[in-house]
């Protein structure tokens, strides 16, 4: 039985379990783009799928539309896969089991993947409808935005004739884009040694746990902890109080969220047990005040296991990943002159890996700005940390920042359709999160773009949650605005 049965939009929330059955995480999206294939030989609407899985579905201009320029409606079809630790859910096979709570929709206990099934549930829905008015639509739906934006950056744009992009991205209905940050990934990659461990010792992992976490760009500006930062400071405040050796360190899954979760593993002699105990209670109490109204339930573990221990981190590696971990900043680094409450620039120090099979532990970042000189700014503070520590690194994903276009048609045309609407103007916004809006400026620098959504919340993170009636709210107003294109020529 569907579990959006009653749901509406009917059809928008059909396709969205639909594509909530098929798993998508970033780098996993053949099935995902082979299903929007069959849909579109099922409707008979012309498509191209390419190599990289992008695909695109046409859909020629309804009557009386047909010299009204195409119409991009555009979103991707990966997401982030989050999931609570006592959890049993295997992205790579299980499909996402939506729950209904009052007006929202949840998965359980992992991200929900609104962002960005949104987008493919309106494209699909009005793709199917032959009954909206609307100009030649060309629905793009990009791969791995998540991670490496693989889609939009392969994007055989000379396939498109768009004068206009709506992005479908967004998660709060009352905001029109028009502008986003750019932005790069970071890989830090700190050789280590080991040293073998002799006599008695007890094996202990600190935990951070009880953290929120988010999206590392739309969520910058809440000043929740990152749980790699959080261990940082408590590694540096048992280092030279307490006489330990450290084994890993693990912490966070995503570089685009902010890590909820950091493991280290360390050996103590068994008469220091209270000392460290000590110490970690101490460092728990000053973040929890520093955290207080924002990550409530934030909390330090400790865990002593018996495992037999054969080596350890040198001295000199573990003294590295220490002050590494201090010196890394991660978060807000610099707020908009220009634009009231928006975030520049910040980094995330969103994963930190050790492979102990290559005798490395990589730190994983993911650098934002609306000013690209900025995102460059950090990678040489990044590069500058790299040659301090004897570390290498290697700078991925470099997009661009999507620029405000003040002529904006389209912008005109849908701020004045919602006020028709709702009888209130919508919020004109620049955010600090990356869309492929960028990409696509960049490649097809006359395009005229925006982006909305519906409310969600919590997006990248296992308390994700979609707004029902925002949902049928924001598709009512993407179907006027299509209808009222008729008028586009006007502005």
């Amino acid at each position: 039985m569907s579990r959006v049965e009653g749901l509406e939009p009917k059809e928008v929330f059909r396709y969205f379990e639909e594509i909530s059955n098929i798993p998508r995480k970033s780098g996993d999206t053949k099935r995902i783009s082979d299903y929007l294939v069959d849909f579109a030989k099922e409707h008979k609407l012309d498509f191209i799928q390419e190599d990289c899985g992008n695909v695109i579905i046409r859909k020629p201009a309804t009557s009386g539309y047909e010299h009204i320029g195409t119409v991009m409606l555009q979103g991707h079809m990966d997401m982030v896969c989050e999931k609570n630790n006592n959890i049993d859910h295997n992205f790579d096979t299980d499909p996402i089991e939506l729950v209904i709570k009052d007006d929202y929709i949840y998965a359980n206990n992992t991200t929900l993947g609104a962002d960005n099934g949104v987008a493919l549930a309106f494209g699909l829905a009005i793709l199917a409808d032959d009954n909206i008015k609307h100009p030649r639509l060309e629905a793009v739906f990009t791969v791995d935005e998540e991670t490496t934006m693989l889609g939009a950056n392969e994007l055989a744009v000379q396939n498109l004739d768009a004068m206009y992009m709506i992005n479908l991205d967004t998660e709060n209905e009352d905001e029109l884009l028009l502008s986003c940050a750019g932005g790069a990934k970071s890989l830090l990659k700190l050789p280590i040694e080991y040293t073998m461990l002799h006599g008695n010792s007890l094996n202990a992992i600190i935990k951070v746990r009880g953290l929120k976490g988010g999206h590392s760009g739309m969520d910058a500006d809440k000043n929740r902890g990152n749980a790699n930062v959080i261990m940082g400071r408590v590694l540096y405040e048992i280092n030279g109080r307490v006489n330990f050796e450290m084994i890993s360190i693990n912490g966070g899954a995503k570089n685009n969220a902010i890590p909820r979760e950091c493991d280290t593993s360390i050996v103590i002699n068994e008469k220091n047990k209270a000392d460290l105990e000590d110490i970690v209670r101490i460092v728990e109490n000053i973040v929890k005040k520093e955290l207080n109204g924002i990550d409530d339930d934030f909390r330090l573990e400790i865990e002593y296991t018996d495992k037999h221990i054969d080596r350890v981190l040198s001295t000199i590696s573990k003294q590295k990943i220490i002050d590494l971990l201090i010196i890394y900043s991660s978060g807000v680094t610099q707020m908009s002159l220009d634009i009231k409450d928006l975030v520049e620039t910040s980094n995330n120090l969103g994963v930190i890996v050790t492979d102990e099979k290559n005798a490395l532990v990589t730190f994983n970042c993911a650098i934002r700005s609306s000013i690209d000189s900025q995102v460059q700014y950090i990678i040489k503070k990044h590069e500058a940390i790299a040659n301090l520590s004897g570390a290498t690194i290697v700078i991925e994903s470099i997009y661009p920042g999507w620029k405000y276009n003040k002529n904006s048609r389209l912008r005109k045309l849908f701020a004045d359709t919602y006020r028709q609407m709702y009888d209130k103007d919508m919020k004109l916004e620049a955010i600090h999160a990356g869309l492929e809006c960028g990409i696509m400026s960049k490649k097809m620098p006359d395009l005229d773009i925006i982006s909305f959504g519906p409310n969600m919340y919590d997006i990248h993170t296992p308390n994700e949650h979609l707004s029902i009636s925002s949902t049928k709210r924001t598709y009512e107003y993407l179907l006027k605005g299509l209808e009222n294109m008729i008028n586009i020529e006007k502005y």
